[in-house]
């Protein structure tokens, strides 16, 4: 079972090409940095989920995972 996130602001953003697919930096309000390993497969994931939320086609409610609109 998973503990509650705790909630922190997105800061800065890198991102390169890793041995076996990309690595993405990021730093919270409390300058700590997570360095992740992502694969191609997970980015492609991540950037098409920005691009739906950007376009407005994801909700969001504090208590749930994000979901499509209902049309």
């Amino acid at each position: 079972m998973h503990s509650q996130p705790q909630k922190r602001t997105l800061e800065g953003f890198g991102a390169q090409r890793g041995a076996h697919g990309f690595i993405i930096h990021i730093i919270d309000d409390r300058g700590e940095v997570f360095e992740i390993d992502v694969s191609e497969a997970n980015l492609t994931t991540i950037v098409r989920e920005l691009e739906v939320l950007v376009a407005g086609d994801i909700d969001f409610d504090e208590d749930t995972e994000p979901r499509a609109k209902a049309s």
